[in-house]
């Protein structure tokens, strides 16, 4: 799939359980392909300010390890102007400083029973105006509620 032309991959979650105050876990049951980010569980925690970052309250924490305690908190999610809509990205370290890589845009259904991961492998985009035209061009799973 694409969008802009930038291609990405898709991973459709469902919830398994959101008994937890402090995260939300999440199935993965479907793919187009697979990807080092479409791991079979992830959870989506609440941010507990363990970071410098700012402007988002959850997490993505992919399971790439048996103990979700050492497992990767891939990215922070920003909310969108699109209701339900965030945006993060997976960095890598060059210069020995962290610099986005991949765009991963993630959209939860209304009631966050149901959560799309799409990855952008090797695709960030450098600033806001170019983000706001991919946001507006993707072809979302859900469609997209309007804000009012």
């Amino acid at each position: 799939m694409a969008t802009n032309g930038a291609k990405f991959i898709r991973g459709i979650y469902r919830i398994l359980d959101n008994s937890f105050k402090s995260y939300e876990l999440y199935q993965l049951i479907g793919a187009a392909s697979e990807c080092e980010i479409l791991t079979d569980l992830i959870r989506i925690e609440r941010n507990r300010q363990y970071n410098n970052g700012k402007g988002f309250f959850d997490w993505l924490v992919i399971q790439d390890n048996p103990k979700w305690s050492k497992c990767t908190g891939v990215t922070g999610l920003r909310p969108t102007r699109i209701p339900d809509v965030f945006e993060g990205n997976k960095r890598i370290i060059k210069n020995g400083n962290y610099k986005p890589e991949s765009l991963i845009i993630i959209q939860f259904s209304e009631d966050r029973t149901t959560a799309i991961v799409d990855y952008f492998p090797k695709y960030y985009p450098y600033g806001k105006q170019l983000l706001n035209v991919i946001l507006d061009k993707h072809p979302y799973h859900l469609p997209p509620q309007k804000k009012e």
